[in-house]
């Protein structure tokens, strides 16, 4: 069995993605079919294919070996040689080898660490520090205060409209208990359960 190294280099920026295989027709429309897969097995990739044009991808047989750990190691060395794992010059998720199109550990690092310095939800900045469920940004007096005079005066949407809360007043509802009629607020406030005629 022949194994192969390849490279696909994107040429409207100069990008590469290296990888081995043993079936190069077969590895490349592989990597077409994983545009349309939900799990991408090289999703930096896929998705740079995925927004083509694909004319700009073309995809080259680099060298041919005898056995398996030849091609891997020959991989490894030009991801390293390009610094495709660089976003800015290339595809590559991992370091190449046997980890294939999975994310090695120093790679994982590098995204844990990218997550926490740039996590909109670390403290400080919310009142949990951490993305669970109900958290929210912590709003200061200055920013609550900034936010009022926005809308204060003029610079309200409504500022001026006599008539903006007239529908409001035209719908009036009867309470159950006195008969009374009322526009809603005053309904759900006064009446039905809070009616006076119920706590007398």
């Amino acid at each position: 069995m022949k194994y192969y190294t390849y490279q696909v280099l994107n040429q409207s920026n100069g990008k590469k993605y290296f990888g081995f295989t043993t079936n190069p027709e077969q590895r490349w429309k592989k990597h077409l079919d994983g545009i349309k897969a939900k799990k991408k097995s090289c999703p930096y990739f896929h998705n740079a294919l995925k927004k083509g044009p694909l004319s700009n991808f073309t995809f080259s047989i680099i060298g041919e070996y005898k056995n398996k750990e030849q091609a891997l190691e020959e991989e490894i060395n030009l991801i390293k040689k390009y610094n495709t794992q660089n976003p800015n010059f290339g595809y590559n998720i991992s370091s190449g080898g046997e980890s294939g199109g999975f994310i090695d550990e120093s790679h994982r690092e590098k995204c844990i660490m990218r997550m926490k310095t740039n996590n909109p939800m670390k403290k400080l900045r919310t009142n949990k520090g951490t993305f669970k469920k109900g958290c929210c940004h912590i709003m200061t007096e200055e920013t609550k205060k900034k936010i009022s005079e926005s809308k204060k005066g003029k610079n309200n949407p409504m500022y001026g409209n006599k008539e903006a809360a007239n529908h409001l007043n035209k719908m009036k509802y009867n309470c159950s208990h006195c008969g009374k009629t009322c526009n809603l607020g005053n309904l759900n406030r006064w009446h039905m359960s809070n009616c006076s005629v119920i706590k007398v």
